[in-house]
């Protein structure tokens, strides 16, 4: 979890930046291609999932949440 006074930090080629961030957004329901993501949309309602509104969909989430951490816990364990 990156802390207020940390940055993040970007590797383009041989050149690095760094940026604050203090927003994050998810995009969800995305893909490489339109088929593959209605299929996976099609499998995910048949057990109950709620089909998105729209794709790809893009939630805000608190900036907390982004890591440079090689791994990571999984909340569902």
């Amino acid at each position: 979890m990156l802390e207020e006074d940390e940055f993040m930090k970007f590797s383009i080629g041989s050149t690095q930046t760094e940026t604050d961030l203090n927003r994050l957004a998810v995009a969800g329901w995305t893909g490489c291609d339109l088929t593959s993501v209605q299929e996976h949309i099609d499998e995910l309602s048949k057990i109950g999932v709620a089909r998105p509104s729209t794709t790809p969909l893009f939630y805000q989430v608190s900036s907390s949440l982004l890591t440079q951490d090689e791994s990571v816990q999984d909340p569902w364990i």
